[in-house]
């Protein structure tokens, strides 16, 4: 390099550290304007670290300390020497005047000091310093000289480490401050640059300190040890003064009352106690060891416990007599999953432990000899996950699209549950068996669980599900604002009966974001609605009741900041599950089955990934997803795709990020041009298929049998035969449907632009016709409004009364019951639920006749207009006749038992030459007209057809 080129880069590399102190500084006081002014109050460190002057070991970084938070010293190796006044400076200040409460000594693997005195080499200057070092080897000769050459300088480093925390222990600083106030603590640790992670060597700070106390003690104070009790726990390891002597003895004598007790050592044994599992799993088990006994009877030759050639026999037996679910033969890892059962059978059964060298054997045998010998094919689960898109996508259809109907009292409740529930599961990682109660546990429960059942066979299922104890609803005042705090305490965890209440994890949802959002994304939307159909608020009678007082808090400011005023819940429901089955009439007994939306737990991993991506602490997301290891994000969850741009980082270009989402998510895997129902040939071909006929004749015999079935067992065994008929039906309908979708195009644009079937594009337009609540949320959901807004509180509204509604009849605007009866005055709810809608139309025809100076009254269901002059009815008629978009239904559509559009005849609707209201016959009462109508061999001239109508 020139000298002006050599100039030029140390003029350039001294700016650089001007410039990043000037964006540090600046972005310091953007987060926190207080930040510079809180550094100048002065230093209050915990934390005295001594580490090596190693340029790749920030202390700070690596341990996510701030400014102020430690007191650094650095020298080559770690040393602590006790003639190097600056290091003992550096103690005697941290201890003495900023009172430390730790002080780490952190050395790094691959050290170049402790390389340097391992080499027979003249170093100058440095040898002195090295001599420390050396003087360590010394000391641990023996075992060093044991060690491998590659792996003797990582443990030198080690006890380096070691041997610099004891040179710590005998200053006086450091025990006269811990005789007084039980710190500092003295820890050893080592950094790795293979992962970047430190390692505890766990230094028993108490037992070095006793251990050096007859040579280097510089107290008066006595240190004294309990050697009978773990180090962990002892009793007597503490610095004790003569004014608490006294203390000490009297704790000694209070064990004098153990001295009578006496335990016969006969009533116990020394089996060892398995950890508790499901009965189910254990059947499983038990399921292995009876295959192998099989095993053995039909080959002899076969070992027990199995050595490891008739464990592959075995494998082998397995592997041919088991069905897979995805291919006919099953993959390897069902096979694996098999021989983990087997060998933990073995282990609690037959207290026989495999060795590890014939785990591995087993596992290599399964992923290659075996896989080869039977062609077993390898499926792997895709990591993709559910992304805030597909979730819009989803609870879009849900309320603006979605024609299925529930079943129950309480169907329009199951809906709202569903939407909260697909929520609950993408912003928390809850699984499915915490929110919605497995329908497993309600025979199968966890053992352990209750004081009076040791057993736990007979715990309430209700218990084991998200319940209103999980629950607390909360007014704070947040950013200036009042408003609405969901807590929801995650009790049912992975191993939750082995945790403390401490370590399950928390999770909270806020009424109002940093972000504007569409209101189907705010869980609170749907959860208050479900809280007041539950009768479950102790001193709300409804959620309108609830928002009033919010606003009236928020324009009186009565809630200061920090303030918490908890919303109380009904203590008869604290046990009742929140998310229940949709055909459950109790609440009382209820647990949630229903989980139609349950694949949506896939958010869940989303919000994960991100939790990592938005560098959040591991321990964060630890505490998120409710984990204990620190591995089981990387190994189960992470997504393989790497976050950085290959491209751009090596170019040095600006990054981009998209990637990381759409590859992440199901987009890639969304096809919304695929049709979802057969086209109108391939359903007539499908229909015409031999073994769809046979299915068909079969099921309507079955049919007939269950009407003619006495007693409740015969019907039960036809009603499982019917199901089974039509879950093989609906199979063949699946692959047909599959082999369709197939031959579709997947070009871009067009290709994928297949309009779906009519009857899934427009039902619900008919159905929100006599669903004025889902009407209105299907226009205000999608809005980015929030949750106390006009819009929001209508959507509040109509959210509560879906959950309050309990009614298998809906109504059209024009006709539908005062107060429980018919305007003939006649009660509703003597008639069957089909022939309510008949009598009240009939009735309130003649009602209108006789206003009518003419006698003519005629409905149009499709404006749910009455016209009562006979030129107008005609003049409307043909209005829609022009808009033919109106009618693109020509079948009659039922929705409750209640018509929401008459059936219309598409070759009348086309005939010019009849009158309007004769092209727009509506079809209202059956089907049976309609059909005859439309099924007609020939059907009848325009004059002719007109006489008819």
């Amino acid at each position: 390099m020139a000298p002006t080129e050599v100039s030029k880069y140390l003029k350039q590399s001294h700016e650089r550290i001007f410039e990043n102190n000037k964006k540090w500084a600046a972005e310091k006081a953007a987060k926190d304007p207080h930040f510079f002014e809180k550094l100048q109050t002065g230093q209050n460190p915990d934390y005295l670290w001594i580490g090596c002057s190693d340029s790749r070991i920030p202390a700070e970084q690596i341990t996510g300390l701030g400014p102020g938070e430690a007191f650094i010293h650095r020298n080559i190796a770690n040393l602590v020497c006790n003639t190097d006044l600056n290091v003992m400076s550096v103690i005697n200040y941290a201890v003495r005047h900023l009172h430390v409460k730790h002080i780490i000594v952190c050395g790094h693997y691959g050290c170049g000091g402790v390389k340097a005195a391992l080499r027979p080499a003249d170093l100058g200057l440095l040898n002195p310093w090295l001599r420390n070092i050396r003087d360590v080897y010394r000391l641990h000769e023996a075992e060093l000289d044991a060690i491998e050459d590659s792996k003797r300088c990582d443990r030198l480093v080690e006890l380096n480490v070691i041997e610099q925390c004891r040179n710590i222990i005998k200053t006086a600083a450091v025990q006269k401050s811990f005789s007084e106030n039980s710190y500092p603590i003295v820890h050893g640790w080592v950094f790795d640059f293979k992962d970047g992670l430190l390692t505890d060597l766990k230094i028993d700070f108490e037992e070095v300190l006793a251990g050096i106390q007859k040579i280097y003690n510089l107290t008066d104070r006595k240190i004294v040890i309990k050697w009978g009790l773990p180090s962990r726990c002892r009793l007597g390891v503490a610095w004790v003064s003569p004014s608490t002597q006294d203390a000490l003895f009297k704790m000694e004598r209070s064990l004098d009352a153990f001295n009578n007790i006496s335990i016969g050592i006969d009533e116990y044994d020394n089996e060892e106690i398995v950890k508790a599992v499901v009965s189910s799993t254990e059947q499983k088990y038990k399921k292995t060891l009876a295959v192998y006994d099989r095993f053995r009877e039909l080959h002899p030759w076969a070992t027990s416990p199995p050595d490891i050639r008739s464990f592959k026999a075995f494998l082998e037996f397995v592997a041919r007599g088991i069905k897979g679910r995805i291919f006919d033969k099953p993959i390897p890892d069902t096979v694996d999953g098999w021989r983990r059962d087997f060998q933990t059978a073995w282990q609690r059964e037959r207290k026989y432990t495999f060795p590890k060298t014939v785990t591995s054997t087993m596992c290599e045998f399964i992923r290659g000899p075996l896989r080869e010998r039977l062609s077993l094919q390898f499926v792997e689960m895709d990591k993709n996950c559910v992304s805030p898109n597909e979730i819009g996508v989803v609870l879009t259809q849900l309320w603006c699209k979605d024609y299925h109907e529930y079943r129950g009292k309480s169907r329009d409740r199951s809906r709202v549950a569903e939407a909260a529930a697909i929520l609950m599961y993408c912003y928390t990682s809850a699984r499915t068996g915490e929110v919605h109660e497995s329908t497993a546990r309600r025979a199968r429960t966890r053992k352990g669980q209750s004081d009076t059942d040791l057993n736990g066979e007979d715990m309430a299922a209700k218990a084991l599900a998200a319940c209103y104890k999980h629950f607390i609803l909360t007014i704070e005042r947040v950013d200036g604002k009042t408003m609405l705090v969901l807590t929801y305490q995650r009790e049912y965890v992975k191993d939750y009966y082995f945790r403390k209440k401490w370590q399950l994890p928390l999770h909270v949802f806020y009424e109002i974001y940093k972000e504007r959002l569409p209101l189907m994304f705010n869980l609170l939307v749907y959860f208050l609605p479900m809280l007041s159909g539950d009768n479950a608020f102790r001193d709300y009678r409804s959620v309108d009741e609830l928002v009033d007082d919010m606003e009236h808090l928020d324009r009186t400011d009565a809630i200061n900041d920090g303030d918490v005023h908890q919303i109380h819940f009904t203590d008869a429901l604290a046990d009742v599950p929140v998310f229940r089955p949709f055909n459950e009439l109790r609440i009382q007994d209820s647990t949630g089955k229903s989980r139609r939306w349950a694949l949506m737990k896939a958010g869940n991993k989303f919000t994960k990934n991100n939790a990592s991506n938005n560098h959040y602490s591991e321990t964060a997301r630890m505490k998120f997803a409710g984990q204990i290891s620190r591995d089981m994000f990387g190994r189960h969850y992470a997504h393989p795709l790497s976050e950085i741009d290959g491209p751009a980082t090596f170019l040095n270009i600006d990054r981009r990020s998209e990637h990381v989402d759409n590859r992440r998510s199901m987009a890639i895997h969304r096809k919304p041009g695929l049709w979802q129902s057969l086209p109108s040939k391939e359903e007539v071909e499908f229909q015409a298929q031999r073994d769809v006929i046979q299915l068909d004749e079969a099921i309507d015999e079955c049919a007939a049998q269950i009407r003619k079935a006495e007693g409740t067992e015969q019907h039960e065994v036809l009603s499982r035969k019917h199901r089974r008929l039509c879950y093989k039906k609906n199979q063949l309908y699946k692959k047909a449907l599959q082999k369709f979708q197939d031959s579709q195009s997947r070009k871009p644009g067009a290709g994928l632009t297949i309009k779906p079937n009519v009857f899934e594009q427009t039902f619900f337009g008919y159905a929100r016709r006599v669903m004025p609540e889902r009407d209105a949320l299907a226009q205000i959901l999608p809005m980015k409004v929030e949750l106390r807004s006009p819009e929001g509180r209508m959507a509040l509204r109509a959210m509560e009364a879906l959950c309050n509604q309990n009614t298998d009849i809906a109504y059209r605007s024009s006709f539908q019951p005062v107060d429980g009866k018919c305007i003939c005055g006649e009660e509703m709810n003597r008639k069957h639920p089909h022939r309510v809608w008949q009598h009240l139309h009939d009735c309130y025809c003649l009602y209108h006749k006789r206003q009518s100076p003419h006698g003519f009254a005629k409905l149009c269901f499709e404006c749910d207009i009455w016209f009562l002059v006979e030129e107008e009815y005609i003049k409307h008629c043909q209005e829609h006749i022009n808009n033919p978009e109106d009618l693109i239904r020509c079948d009659r559509v039922i929705h409750r038992n209640a018509p929401v559009k008459p059936g219309f005849c598409p070759f009348c609707l086309g005939c010019e030459t009849l009158r309007a209201d004769d092209r727009f016959k509506q079809f209202i009462f059956d089907n049976v007209d309609w059909y005859d109508h439309i099924e007609a061999p020939i059907h009848p001239s325009p004059v002719g057809l007109k006489g008819q109508l």
